[in-house]
């Protein structure tokens, strides 16, 4: 799965973002749960009061969050509940979910849309 990197000013990684479309919220706690450095997982449900973070979770004894803007984003939102607690590498969090692929229908219909989009890919016009 692509990941998308979100450094701070002097380019250190403290965050990033994954494609909510392929990864639903009830994925994420098992990829979670067999990092290691991770404890503490709670997971927003069904009929708790709207709210945009789905996700809570210590990594590195840091709180996380994984957040999804506005509710009604395109992608996910992990990274430290505090933005200016960056002291933390995550890089082992991203690697595990760029090694997430989705299953069944999902996985088909993604390498489908690749095919297509390899197969259609047309250069941009000057």
């Amino acid at each position: 799965m692509q990941t998308y990197p979100i450094t701070d000013y002097k380019g250190d990684l403290f965050a990033f973002e994954v494609n909510n479309t392929y990864l639903p919220t009830y994925r994420i706690p098992p990829l979670l749960r067999v990092i290691p450095q991770v404890s503490d997982i709670v997971v927003r449900r069904w009929f708790d009061p709207p709210d945009d973070v789905h996700i809570t979770f210590c990594y590195q004894g840091k709180k996380f969050i994984v957040w999804e803007p506005y509710a009604d984003n395109s992608r996910y939102w992990i990274g430290p509940e505090d933005e200016t607690e960056r002291e933390c590498d995550v890089r082992e969090l991203m690697d595990k979910f760029q090694s997430y692929e989705p299953w069944g229908l999902k996985r088909i219909w993604l390498k489908v849309l690749a095919a297509l989009k390899k197969h259609y890919h047309t250069e941009p016009l000057p």
